[in-house]
């Protein structure tokens, strides 16, 4: 129960203080942190792996740091080689060994290599002085790194009956050699999209480079559940079969819930996480909350009810975040938590609402219609914020360097279209109109065959003068240009601004009305 309190909750703790927790021997009671130690690290499936490859797993991908004291990383080490020597025992490929202890050995020899091989040299000099006080020169010979002959040597005759193949530990060399376990750099699934970003700059293949990132996050966010379930497994729950589930009682369906809700809530959290959702997603998130909060309700269990509302009001937190000018300050993601672990939502009329509902069975049905009924506004605002973010990359892809238009978050397209726009000269040229939500834009289309802009004009200090119709929102009065026609004059408007002021003439009182 307490490993799969630690798995369940990793994320929630610091890697260093999980590493020292996992390490603790105590004091007469050896045996039970023993036991918390090896449920923790038996659910991670080292088959299929090598020594050196299930080392690096177990180091930088288990939510933990390998603490600093000796006593700490052998008793997590030992208990590694226990599971590795029990996953490959009999693989000559993978584990030619004859026994467990030299996996523990081997273990520690790769990390004595990592660390001597990649320590820096500033590092191993500590700031020694020469006999004068000065700094020791950097002419100074650079400290001698291990060889791949001295690390072969070194572990001769640690099988009792054979040699451990040399080819077998001039692979692990190699491996090291060339590739780091980074101990000490680990990143969470949050923090590496971010941090590539300010490492790499921006290019043409950003979609692509997020939906590989949030593929990762996900997966990264899936094993640590799947490892959840497997450690869960070893308890014995009862199965019911049954053709239709009409016969099935409900404790056996609480059972399953209460098996595998960690499974759902993980993934639910990892996407959540994410910096950036594709719409895809968020709405595949919105449907598996709408049925596991909808079970819980139904199975009175409060617990895990609880726990997926706070994610229905962290998701609908952050989409109104996405919707408004706060976003230009706040990052919703990071905001959202600190929203969810201060309560601030219990406070909220459509959580008192439902919480009153699920905690009477005579208005379960009320509470679970009202779960659907904010599922389905999240939905159509999903919907809606997909269409909008659809034609506002196709305007953007018209324009000469329209992604300088996309870095107002909360900015929409609207509609476009070809205005004739009437000079000082009293020359008329046919621009494109694009208006947003914040601004409206006109551009000439060049040779290029996109629209290079000419203006980028707000509206909030814009006024229109339509002295021909009765869509006056300005009290701007100038006189209007000679027109050709009355016919050509019915079709003008006027648009006040401070930067410049102009007249457009629309192609017909449609479009004109529409405008």
């Amino acid at each position: 129960d307490v490993a799969s309190f630690l798995r369940i909750h990793r994320s929630r703790m610091a890697m260093e203080v999980l590493g020292d927790y996992l390490g603790e021997g105590g004091l007469g009671d050896e045996d039970y942190w023993k036991s918390i130690r090896y449920h923790y690290v038996r659910v991670i499936s080292f088959v299929g792996m090598n020594i050196d490859q299930g080392l690096r797993h177990f180091l930088t991908s288990c939510g933990f740091r390998l603490p600093g004291e000796a006593q700490r990383v052998d008793r997590i080490m030992c208990t590694f080689a226990q599971c590795f020597w029990e996953d490959n025992d009999g693989d000559n490929q993978l584990c030619p060994f004859r026994e467990q202890d030299t996996v523990y050995i081997l273990a520690f020899a790769i990390i004595m290599l990592n660390t001597d091989l990649h320590k820096t040299d500033s590092g191993s000099h500590g700031g020694a002085r020469s006999g004068r006080g000065g700094v020791l020169s950097s002419s100074k010979k650079s400290r001698k790194k291990m060889t791949k002959q001295e690390f072969i040597n070194n572990l001769r005759g640690v099988e009792d009956s054979e040699e451990i193949p040399k080819e077998f530990l001039s692979g692990i060399y190699e491996s090291i050699a060339n590739h780091e376990i980074a101990l000490h750099t680990l990143l969470s699934a949050a923090q590496q999209p971010q941090q590539e970003q300010r490492r790499g700059g921006r290019n043409n293949d950003q979609g692509n480079q997020h939906n590989v990132h949030t593929s990762k996050s996900v997966t990264k966010g899936v094993k640590p559940a799947q490892e959840l379930l497997r450690g869960m497994a070893v308890h014995e729950y009862p199965f019911w079969v049954c053709r239709d589930e009409s016969e099935m009682p409900l404790e056996y369906v609480k059972i399953a819930f209460r098996a595998t809700w960690h499974h759902f809530h993980s993934i639910v959290n990892t996407v959540l996480d994410s910096p950036q959702t594709d719409p895809p997603i968020r709405l595949a998130c919105l449907i598996l909350l709408r049925y596991t909060i909808g079970c819980s309700i139904f199975l009175d269990m409060s617990v895990e009810r609880e726990a997926f509302v706070s994610q229905l009001a962290r998701l609908k937190y952050i989409m109104k975040r996405e919707r408004s000018n706060h976003r230009q300050y706040n990052n919703p993601v990071q905001t959202s938590k600190k929203y969810v672990m201060e309560g601030r939502y219990k406070t909220e009329e459509w959580y008192i609402t439902l919480e009153g509902f699920a905690s009477s069975r005579e208005t379960t049905m009320r509470a679970i219609e009202e779960v659907y009924r904010h599922v389905k506004t999240l939905r159509m605002a999903i919907q809606a914020h997909s269409r909008t973010t659809k034609s506002m990359n196709r305007v953007l892809r018209k324009i000469r360097n329209g992604d300088m238009l996309s870095q107002n978050a909360s900015r929409a397209f609207i509609c476009e279209g070809d205005l004739v726009k009437r000079c000082r000269g009293g020359r008329d040229v046919t621009y494109r109109f694009f208006l947003f939500s914040d601004q409206l834009v006109y551009a000439h289309r060049s040779t290029q065959r996109d629209f290079k802009v000419h203006a980028e004009l707000p509206l909030d200090v814009m006024s229109l003068n339509d002295p021909y119709g009765t869509n006056t929102t300005g009290s701007n009065n100038r006189t209007t240009p000679n027109a050709n026609s009355n016919n050509m004059a019915s079709l003008m408007f006027q648009i006040n601004h401070p930067r410049k002021s102009f007249w457009v003439v629309a192609p017909d009182m449609d479009a004109k009305a529409r405008w």
